[in-house]
């Protein structure tokens, strides 16, 4: 009988300890790679033909979709082989996630807003923030713009258009991505830094569903009549 606290408590250090070397190793595998996608700068990516923070999205979200579906397609390539949707949809959510976009500064660079991000060359100037854009969480805005962005190529079409395009040369992606038509133009044209088309088209739902509720009330009161 007096063994079994004992017991209980080892068992419990033990699931500690599991939970530890899990959080350990997660650091090591995961870590790096992380920082990399998050933390280093992309050399390759093409300068902006204009200066406003929805360009700078589009570029960054451009340039890990071009590193990560380089390095997972990299690896079976030689085999002859390309990269299932699932794991293309896996790719697109991780590099979609808030906490990828968690080094992101809203800044003032030469009389432009800018987003300070890496791995562009904005990322130097970083310490700077602008005093406009209070109030705003850059990650997420960064997240929400890159699911819409990556919501126009369900699937495995993204991977399909990127092999077509950015396999060979990666300014290619960029210039499809960022300096093409409708949604893939945020590069074209100077945008208002409070211009954002996810966040509009979520207001939009929103009323719509505020509305359509209205239509129903009304319609149900009708039949009542």
């Amino acid at each position: 009988h007096n063994m079994e606290p004992s017991t209980g408590v080892k068992r419990v250090l033990i699931c500690l300890a599991g939970l530890a070397l899990l959080k350990i190793s997660e650091y090591f595998i995961l870590g790096p790679k992380l920082e990399e996608a998050a933390g280093v700068p992309n050399f390759y990516i093409k300068n902006p033909r204009v200066n406003h923070p929805r360009c700078d999205a589009c570029r960054v979200i451009a340039s890990r979709l071009d590193d990560t579906f380089r390095e997972a397609d990299s690896k079976i390539e030689h085999l002859g082989q390309e990269l299932s949707e699932q794991e293309v949809v896996d790719i697109v959510n991780n590099i979609c996630k808030e906490y990828s976009f968690r080094y992101i500064e809203l800044i003032e660079w030469e009389g432009y807003l800018r987003l300070a991000v890496p791995p562009l060359e904005t990322w130097e100037q970083r310490g700077r923030p602008a005093l406009s854009g209070e109030g705003i969480h850059w990650p997420e805005r960064m997240a929400k713009h890159c699911h819409h962005m990556a919501d126009k190529m369900k699937g495995i079409e993204i991977y399909d258009l990127w092999l077509r395009t950015g396999h060979s040369d990666p300014a290619e992606w960029f210039e499809f991505l960022c300096e093409g038509e409708g949604v893939f133009g945020d590069c074209l044209v100077d945008i208002g830094p409070d211009s954002w088309p996810a966040e509009v088209c979520m207001e939009k739902e929103t009323q719509e569903q505020k509305n359509g509720g209205t239509v129903k009330a009304f319609l149900s009161q009708q039949s009542k009549l």
